[in-house]
């Protein structure tokens, strides 16, 4: 399975698979941190893996400090921002 359809129905699955191996890996829902996301992201959407104070899913395989940065949120953001272009041009 491709890490991007991992991330689109079965982050939580690979989060806890993940947390099994991994000493001191946490799953976390986007969620349980509502304050570090912008509002154009849906964090509820997404499961991904803390672990030494970075965070991971099957798309960001080294890490990045601080969960908006993984490309799924990415994508939301900027789904956001065209669809605010769109409702702005008519």
């Amino acid at each position: 399975m491709h890490p991007y359809d991992i991330n689109c129905g079965e982050c939580e699955n690979f989060a806890y698979q993940v947390a099994d191996v991994v000493d001191g890996a946490e799953p976390i829902w986007g969620n349980e941190q509502p304050q570090l996301f912008p509002e154009e992201c849906d964090p509820g959407s997404h499961c991904y893996v803390r672990y030494n104070g970075f965070f991971y899913d099957s798309e960001e395989p080294h890490g990045v400090d601080t969960p908006v940065k993984l490309p799924l949120f990415h994508r939301q953001a900027d789904r956001a921002k065209k669809q605010r272009k769109v409702e702005t041009v008519c």
